[in-house]
């Protein structure tokens, strides 16, 4: 093994630490709420008619998402033998990881303490930044997922992940390129390929 691979791998956590940490969060979480009145039971739409979602899959979805995404964003990295690149692909992943727990967790913060006039800016922030940005990247995903598993569980805002991702996937690689090269051919710029 080369030495850039080798202190490109030393300098982020490893999947597997990460996936045993997020593992004791959440069994802590599930500690504290078995031992105040029971584990929390997420219905869709908050309508108790509807099917519910327990918070025990939260024990095999984040850590199993946490591995798979760290995995990912490490693989990223080391596509490279350029150590600056690997670091700068670490950088991105994390900045945007903490941008997405952030807009996870603002949406959770307003949800729980019942301010619907913060909420729906939020939701409609968080939609925004699919559009505008390529948030179909597995660190964004976490994060969002992260940020809003203490009030939502794992489950729910993994549908609404992966919509968010489709979304941002299908503008960043059909709508939007389709739409530079419309502008491009209207100005008589040649296209770049």
């Amino acid at each position: 093994m080369s030495t850039a691979h080798s202190v490109g791998r030393r300098s982020m956590v490893p999947p597997a630490i990460a996936a045993v940490i997020v593992l004791a969060l959440v069994l802590a979480q599930l500690a504290w709420q078995h031992a105040h009145g029971g584990v929390v039971t997420h219905h869709l739409l908050a309508r108790d008619e509807l099917p519910g979602v327990s918070n025990w899959w939260n024990v095999l979805l984040l850590p199993a998402l946490t591995y798979v995404a760290l995995t990912r964003v490490q693989r990223r990295a080391m596509k490279t033998e350029d150590v600056q690149i690997q670091r700068r692909t670490r950088h991105l992943a994390l900045r945007n990881g903490l941008f997405a727990l952030a807009f996870g967790g603002t949406l959770a913060l307003a949800f729980e303490f019942g301010t619907d006039a913060v909420t729906f800016p939020v939701f409609l922030a968080i939609l925004a930044s699919a559009v505008l940005f390529p948030v179909a990247r597995v660190e964004c995903a976490l994060g969002l997922l992260l940020g809003m598993a203490w009030t939502f569980g794992a489950t729910i805002p993994l549908v609404i992940v992966t919509v968010l991702a489709v979304v941002s996937a299908v503008v960043h690689q059909i709508v939007r390129p389709t739409l530079v090269h419309a502008w491009r051919r209207m100005r008589g710029t040649p296209p770049q390929r």
